[in-house]
């Protein structure tokens, strides 16, 4: 069963298109990261992902569902924007559970990862270490580690 997948994916605005005929899948477990330049369609992308745009054409599989014109609240997606969002007053381990909390999910399912992903995340072993430290005063670059 594929995790998220796209056909043919396309959004305009416009004359101007931002993404054009983009293809993939993406399987449950794995981890993918897109990078571009500025302007070059990832954010946008992210957003018909998540439901915030609708594609001027193309599908979108939440698993073997068509999500495609699903709203962003009947999905069961996440996006977290550039600007890094993190409550000030929360560590880093109680940013990075705040959504399942408000999901009704385990907190400690936050920490849990495949032990292969485990094994394979300098990122997770690096969090474990600061989960306790709240974001004030943090570099922009772990306060956007944090984020994931």
């Amino acid at each position: 069963m594929t995790g998220i997948s796209a056909e043919h994916l396309t959004m305009r605005f416009d004359r101007f298109t931002a993404v054009n005929d983009v293809n993939f899948a993406v399987e449950p477990g794995e981890f993918v990261t897109l990078l571009g330049p500025s302007g070059c369609g990832k954010t946008t992308l992210l957003k018909m992902i998540s439901g915030f745009l609708v594609p001027t054409a193309g599908t979108i599989h939440l698993g073997d569902q068509d999500v495609t014109k699903v709203p962003p609240e009947s999905r069961d997606t996440a996006l977290c924007f550039q600007s890094y969002a993190l409550f000030p007053h929360l560590t880093v381990g109680q940013n990075l559970v705040f959504g399942l909390k408000q999901k009704k999910c385990h907190a400690r399912s936050a920490f849990s990862v495949s032990a292969k992903s485990q094994k394979n995340s300098v990122l997770n072993h690096s969090l474990q270490n600061y989960r306790t430290n709240c974001p004030v005063g943090s570099s922009r670059g772990f306060r956007w580690a944090a984020l994931w």
